[in-house]
């Protein structure tokens, strides 16, 4: 069963089907692609508070959205069940603490064991899911604008308002290497994207300076895929078979799609679009790609746009499909 689900200020979450449908038991939805884009449909619309950030874990069992009251999880299965808030940031709100705390970014681990967030009060925050338990706190160098957790959960990345990465070791709470990500003669600026990709051998980052790099964990050296041109970008993420980056440019409204190995443009979907987030589907087939209020899906190899999703009363921040 293929999802996506995207965000702000509400949670909407679509699938292929009807509910009436789905509550009678007819067995696995199918996945989205290409050929049956145009049916997608709204099954359920959940709320708690300002929405920012969305991530389904690998299993497909828990949602996790993040936002002005901190992070919350979802049973998939169970819709109608309250959420779980995980402790920290909804402490600092309790506790009337709360300084610019809204969290910015949301990853789960490729087990679907941990869930990582960022927040501007420069904090990056590991729990694990089954327990809610916060497994570590790590102090970064400014407001978090981004996160991402390597395939194997030992590594944690942070990005922040500045420019600067920060690889952080999930168990020892160590920083093990930090740079800055931002272009000499660009300034500095914040890092609005990170992804590891799938083996775990490179993050690609994206910044508000209008430049996109793939960064070799082991050496720390960058391969700079976008260096002007195309706007600033505002979202990027890896294909599932690590051979592509997608990166969305909301100012220029396009994504561009990048070869991994050679660091070459190869193509470029959509043009004068408001894109905010991307996503790929699991089999790469398509990219779900927010546009204002609406959700664009596109057919990776022939750049159409296949569907076009509509029901949220704001602008949608962030899209994820259901593994």
């Amino acid at each position: 069963m293929k999802r996506i689900s995207a965000l702000f200020p509400l949670l909407l979450l679509v699938t292929i089907g009807s509910l009436p449908a789905r509550a009678q038991g007819d067995g696995p939805l199918p996945p989205i692609t290409a050929t049956n884009a145009a049916q997608v449909r709204q099954v359920a619309r959940l709320g708690n508070g300002t929405y920012y950030k969305t991530a389904w874990s690998s299993d497909g069992k828990t949602i996790a959205v993040g936002g002005s009251a901190g992070v919350w999880l979802y049973d998939a299965a169970n819709m109608d069940e309250a959420p779980r808030l995980l402790e920290g940031y909804a402490d600092s709100v309790i506790r009337g603490t709360l300084d610019n705390t809204n969290v910015t970014s949301v990853v789960f681990s490729a087990d679907g064991t941990l869930v990582a967030a960022g927040s501007y009060d420069r904090t990056a925050r590991v729990w694990d899911v089954k327990t809610g338990q916060a497994l570590a706190v790590f102090r970064a160098t400014g407001g978090v604008d981004s996160v991402a957790l390597s395939s194997d959960g030992m590594l944690l990345a942070s990005g922040d308002e500045s420019g600067m990465v920060q690889l952080w070791n999930v168990k020892t709470g160590q920083v093990t290497a930090s740079w800055s990500a931002n272009l000499a003669d660009r300034g500095r600026g914040p890092l609005t994207g990170m992804a590891f990709s799938p083996d775990g051998s490179l993050l690609v980052t994206a910044d508000t300076n209008d430049v996109v790099q793939l960064w070799n964990i082991k050496s720390g050296q960058p391969t700079p895929l976008m260096n002007g041109g195309y706007g600033a970008p505002t979202s990027v993420a890896f294909s599932p078979d690590g051979s592509q980056v997608a990166s969305a440019n909301g100012y220029a409204g396009s994504v561009q799609l990048w070869d991994v190995k050679s660091g070459q443009l190869t193509t470029t979907l959509m043009r004068d679009l408001d894109i905010n987030s991307l996503a790929f589907s699991p089999d790469g087939s398509i990219l779900a790609a927010s546009d204002g209020t609406s959700i664009r899906l596109v057919d990776v190899k022939s750049g159409q746009i296949t569907a076009t999703l509509k029901g949220h009363p704001d602008e949608v921040s962030s899209v994820a499909f259901s593994p």
